[in-house]
């Protein structure tokens, strides 16, 4: 078997280059921190409500803990519904499983669409938050040009 040899010429392209993503991911991260700082510090100076950051970041795991708690309500009524059947007719057993699955299946549906349109909500709401923010920052950018232009041409 022979040994692996050593490279005398350095570290490999694919190291030197998750390296560099690695510092340009880290200054991103630290742009948007900032960029979301002034956004939100510019929307408090002129009075402008809209959630924050970390309201939309919490509303997938309210989504979540929903979905564990229907999830939950099924497991209970499965083995509720073992206990109350015991060993009765089988035909009557049947009936009463599929009148009880046909409850719960659209008990599901109800929740999986108020799921979905509070979704589709919180996008609206992302998107209007960004709108602001992007008019935030556009309106802050024309303000320093103009004052830059009146201050050039006194």
């Amino acid at each position: 078997m022979a040994a692996k040899r050593s490279s005398a010429k350095g570290p490999s392209r694919a190291r030197t280059r998750t390296a560099s993503t690695g510092d340009d991911l880290g200054q991103l991260r630290a742009t948007i921190a900032e960029i979301r700082a002034r956004i939100e510090s510019e929307a408090r100076k002129r009075g402008i409500k809209f959630p924050s950051f970390e309201q939309t970041a919490r509303a997938p795991k309210r989504f979540v803990a929903e979905i564990n708690a229907l999830s939950k309500k099924g497991r209970q009524l499965r083995s509720s519904l073992k206990r109350a059947l015991g060993n009765p007719d089988p035909w009557r057993l049947r009936d009463q499983a599929r009148s009880m699955l046909g409850a719960m299946k659209t008990e599901l549906e109800q929740r999986t669409s108020e799921i979905k349109d509070k979704g589709e909500q919180l996008n609206e709401l992302i998107r209007h938050s960004a709108r602001q923010a992007l008019h935030i920052l556009q309106s802050k950018s024309r303000s320093s040009k103009r004052r830059s232009s009146s201050r050039a041409g006194s």
